[in-house]
């Protein structure tokens, strides 16, 4: 079949999706409304940007939010786009006006529609609203595949409130070059944007002293997204300077993805301290990697861990439920050891992109 996905930019999490179709034999086109700097050698992109009068318009009121629930696709482009591919099936990613549009064009060009979100439907509600409305109408697919179930421990289940659950797909890579973790240091990974609260970065330090670890025997690193100098930055160092771990702390940044393997692969905890994080790709990839992983519970990647049997979950406002969590697991490389393994294992079983492939057929056939 031919399978079109369309999205506001290109994302590293579509890597997986389009993997799995074309190991499932399928052709894969994409449509994004942004371009990316960022090179996509697995389907190269056709820009269908946003309509440029109304862009501006949006973008004197600066409101980025709003540029992104309600752009409008250039029509011609996108129908251009659509005879070009003539797609079989159509993956929208998000269900906002410009998915909407889109949508509709693939119901004009007789395609079949999947809504892949990341936050599952909220759980149906009696009273009227517009969402359900469209949905009644058809304009909004009811076909519907969540990256995310909203809470931990739900991997198992195949539905969230009507909606077909499955993580973003993963590829498992090789890890024989994995370290001996009873050698050396304790090393303790996190990986975040510098520049956002929301990730929490200085936690990982403050954690680490409050549960007694030593930075003499303990090495903390943290990758991420920004500048050196940037003000995020220097509240870790400051933090570190604060508690005695200074030296014992590594910041890297702005690492080319592909180098990710090495890090993993070099660090013997994953920590993921942020609050309200939609999904972090950085959870299963961690996980993927066999490391053990630490997740707060408002973390969407926290639905593919099941507490004490592939990972750790501590509650989100929960400094010391961090703390606890981490001592438990630096006291134990045969803890470390059994639940990087089921962790791996959990994404070859229910992340792979074949997988994911599989679920789109069988969602757009029902």
């Amino acid at each position: 079949m031919k399978i079109l996905i369309i999205q506001k930019r290109f994302h590293p999490n579509s890597r997986g999706i389009v993997r799995g179709l074309r190991e499932a034999g399928h052709d894969v086109a994409m449509i994004v409304h942004s371009a990316s700097k960022e090179s996509f050698p697995e389907c190269n992109p056709i820009v269908v940007p946003y309509i440029r009068s109304l862009d501006r318009l949006i973008g004197l009121l600066n409101m980025p939010k709003l540029r992104n629930r309600a752009g409008i696709p250039s029509l011609f482009r996108l129908i251009h786009a659509m005879k070009a591919t003539k797609p079989d099936i159509v993956v929208i990613k998000k269900s906002r006006l410009p998915a909407i549009i889109s949508g509709l064009a693939a119901v004009a060009f007789g395609a079949r529609r999947i809504l892949l979100t990341n936050s599952p439907p909220p759980k149906q509600k009696h009273r009227f609203n517009l969402a359900a409305l469209l949905r009644g109408t058809g304009i909004i697919t009811k076909r519907r595949i969540v990256t995310t179930a909203g809470r931990p421990g739900a991997l198992a289940e195949d539905m969230v409130n009507g909606a077909r659950f499955r993580p973003y797909p993963i590829e498992l890579p090789e890890i024989s070059h994995r370290r001996d973790n009873d050698i050396g240091p304790l090393r303790l990974l996190m990986v975040g944007k510098f520049s956002s609260t929301r990730k929490r970065l200085p936690w990982l330090i403050e954690a680490a002293a409050a549960a007694g670890l030593s930075p003499s025997d303990t090495q903390i690193t943290i990758v991420g997204s920004g500048q050196d100098d940037s003000s995020g930055a220097q509240a870790v160092r400051d933090a570190a300077e604060r508690l005695g771990w200074a030296g014992s702390l590594t910041l890297r940044f702005n690492l080319p993805h592909d180098s990710m393997g090495d890090v993993y692969a070099a660090n013997d905890i994953f920590v993921m301290t942020a609050r309200d994080e939609p999904f972090g790709m950085v959870v299963v990839e961690a996980m993927a990697h066999g490391l053990p992983v630490i997740c707060s519970d408002s973390v969407g990647g926290a639905s593919c861990i099941t507490h004490d049997e592939n990972g750790l979950i501590f509650p989100s406002d929960s400094l010391p439920g961090l703390t606890e969590e981490l001592r438990r697991l630096a006291a134990s490389p045969s803890e470390r050891a059994k639940l990087g393994a089921a962790a791996r294992e959990t994404i070859a079983q229910k992340c792979s992109p074949i997988a994911f492939a599989r679920l789109i057929e069988e969602v757009a056939q029902s």
